[in-house]
């Protein structure tokens, strides 16, 4: 019964759509790869697009399924982020830097997320901080390939997400 998936996501009706979203914006972070000049408008389209799909294969939830801390959580995790990102745009203006900031942005503010979407959240937002951490770390990781391993993070964090709320395409 511990590797059912029902035991990890029962209470957690956001996770599908989390995975949903998570999952876009894997596959923007991964095909931003090919075309870095046009980074912002090819990670936007997909972050879009797995926004778009919870409408679009019913995984929305009604608000009153979601528990009050669950709804904080959400909220105040997209707010920290938001304020996070924002401060990085101000403080950091070497170029790798703020990029490697902004994904740790991003990646901190999964772990209180988790409380809302589920514990497979907070566990990609602590991968996640490793894998900047590393880059912070060992300036020879190239920007390239932390991309590409925050966009494998997202994508497989995000299809467990949604096969483990029982989303079916």
């Amino acid at each position: 019964m511990i590797f059912s998936f029902d035991v990890w996501t029962a209470p957690f009706p956001l996770q599908a759509g989390g995975g949903a979203i998570v999952l876009g914006a894997g596959a923007g972070v991964l095909l931003s790869l090919f075309r870095r000049d046009l980074f912002v408008p090819i990670f936007l389209t997909c972050f879009g697009l797995g926004f778009a799909s919870i409408y679009a294969f019913g995984l929305a939830v009604p608000v009153d399924a979601v528990s009050r801390l669950q709804l904080a959580a959400f909220l105040g995790s997209v707010g920290l982020e938001a304020v996070l990102i924002g401060a990085v745009l101000v403080l950091i203006r070497e170029p790798r830097r703020q990029i490697l900031a902004i994904l740790a942005a991003v990646s901190l503010h999964f772990v209180p997320m988790g409380l809302a979407v589920g514990p497979l959240m907070t566990a990609l937002g602590a991968c996640g901080l490793i894998n900047i951490a590393l880059a912070f770390a060992a300036p020879r990781y190239g920007l390239g390939g932390v991309l590409a391993v925050d966009g494998l993070l997202k994508l497989g964090f995000g299809a467990a997400m949604l096969l483990g709320a029982g989303a079916a395409f």
